[in-house]
């Protein structure tokens, strides 16, 4: 009987061991993301692939779940891949798909993606159509160089120079430029004849040098590449102070409808002191208007083919982006609409937001041919004397000036 009573109470505590077994301990998982952030186009960066894990991994395989806060703007499918829709921004998150119930999941923290999708492609297609030479300064002593040329060698020196380069909007007819687009000032040096046969070319500056834009931060810089490597060198363009860039925009847009000339002085004071180097603008010969600095020239090898003319380059320009939804020459502003229906800037969103777009442009010339024809002789030549309403127009463009005359 007693055996029996034993055996029982054995059994009954058996039975409360099994009954108390400690409750599951949930887990807490973290959803990573291949890219926090995606720039995307509607031409050659439609689509872009997102992947996804989850940390730790889990005893059981959960499905990701991705889901888009704007679908007119991006869409994402059940792989992660992103399609661009329209113009704007959206959010892509990443979660776990954990089944109702599942009491082994604690805390899911997801992933998220930001997207924008931009109109840079627009900016895609950039051709240069021609480049001149368009003032002359002094000749520097100490740079002299003999250099032969059609009519036999010539002593020359390095003179500062004022080179256009321009695209296939604008055209030269005679001495004057036509048309409308962009326009680049290149404040360089070129190679003046000092000494000549008989003094025939005395004065005239020698052509078919290449033409180049690089990291120079200065004229003495400028100088010192150009009488170096044989060409003719301009620093490259820059943005030195994004906030001075802001403040200049700001005031500009704040202006009441007759500023004071202190009040324009010190705007442009802002303006033209937050940039150097070489910039860009838009130019249009029909109306002479000339627009406010549309970017920089980051680098530039520009050189023409002595017997065709033809032009080849490697170019890289840093725009400031116009052509996005909200953006004034690079910044985000606030818009409404004119009287017209037209889009005008009111306001510069604070703090402020400066987006730039980096575009690269080249044009080589065809492959070497087994026996070179013969390449002409580098030519003098005089500046091209503009007419006084186009030098006028143009002298704006200078503004940025290393030297003074």
């Amino acid at each position: 009987m007693k055996k029996s009573l034993f055996f029982a109470l054995i059994a009954c505590v058996a039975l409360v061991f099994v009954g108390c077994e400690p409750p599951v301990q949930p887990v807490d998982y973290t959803v990573k993301i291949s890219a926090t952030e995606l720039i995307m186009d509607m031409e050659n960066n439609k689509s872009a692939k997102l992947t996804a894990v989850i940390t730790p991994t889990p005893a059981t395989t959960y499905p990701l779940v991705w889901t888009s806060s704007n679908p007119e703007i991006a869409t994402v499918n059940a792989s992660g891949i992103v399609e661009a829709v329209g113009l704007g921004t959206a959010t892509i998150t990443v979660t776990m798909n954990v089944p109702e119930g599942d009491e082994t999941v604690g805390q899911v923290t997801p992933a998220t993606c930001s997207v924008e999708v931009t109109n840079d492609a627009v900016l895609n297609t950039f051709e240069l159509g021609g480049y001149g030479l368009f003032d002359l300064g002094n000749p520097i002593a100490g740079t002299d160089t003999v250099l032969k040329i059609s009519a036999g060698e010539v002593t020359c020196q390095l003179a500062p120079a004022l080179y256009y380069v321009w695209d296939k909007g604008i055209t030269m007819v005679g001495n004057s430029l036509a048309g409308a687009g962009f326009l680049m000032p290149l404040e360089t040096f070129s190679y003046v004849i000092t000494d000549s046969p008989n003094g025939a070319y005395n004065g005239y500056y020698i052509s078919g040098f290449d033409v180049v834009v690089d990291t120079l931060v200065s004229a003495e810089e400028a100088l010192a590449y150009s009488s170096q490597y044989g060409v003719y060198a301009a620093p490259y363009g820059q943005l030195l102070d994004e906030t001075m860039y802001g403040d200049a925009w700001d005031a500009i847009l704040n202006f009441s409808e007759e500023p004071t000339e202190d009040e324009i002085n010190a705007a442009y004071d802002l303006y033209y002191g937050s940039q150097t180097g070489t910039p860009f603008f838009h130019l249009n010969l029909n109306t002479g208007s000339q627009s406010y600095y549309y970017g920089n020239v980051s680098y530039l090898y520009l050189t023409e083919d002595r017997e065709t003319g033809e032009l080849y380059y490697a170019l890289r320009l840093e725009w400031y982006d116009h052509v996005n939804i909200g953006r004034w020459f690079g910044l985000l502003a606030e818009y409404e609409l004119d009287e017209e229906g037209n889009e005008v800037p009111t306001a510069i969103v604070k703090p402020y937001d400066m987006r730039k777009i980096n575009k690269e442009y080249l044009v080589l010339p065809p492959a070497e041919e087994e026996e070179p024809t013969e390449v002409k002789a580098i030519q003098p030549k005089k500046p091209i004397q503009l007419n006084a309403k186009q030098a006028e127009l143009l002298k704006k463009s200078t503004i940025r000036s290393m030297y003074k005359k």
